[in-house]
């Protein structure tokens, strides 16, 4: 399994492609591949008692990718820019 990294400017690389964030609704964002302006999954913030993890939202066209940023912002703490 391959990592994510988060870019200064806020988009996510995975193996070479870079993807970025898209508000769907409260809480739920669209993961967007930049190169064909492809939504390949969704991510949604879910509540819990101590803190919020992240869950994938619907069916994925790209698992690998949509889990390696969930995985990521997991772990983030703080503000995250969003485009």
């Amino acid at each position: 399994m391959h990592l994510a990294r988060q870019r200064p400017d806020g988009r996510f690389e995975y193996q070479g492609e870079l993807y970025r964030l898209e508000d769907r609704e409260s809480d739920h964002f669209a993961v967007r591949r930049v190169r064909d302006d492809t939504i390949v999954g969704g991510l949604r913030f879910v509540a819990g008692k101590h803190d919020a993890h992240i869950e994938i939202d619907g069916p994925s066209a790209d698992a690998d990718v949509v889990r390696a940023i969930g995985r990521l912002l997991d772990q983030a703490r703080g503000l995250l820019p969003l485009q």
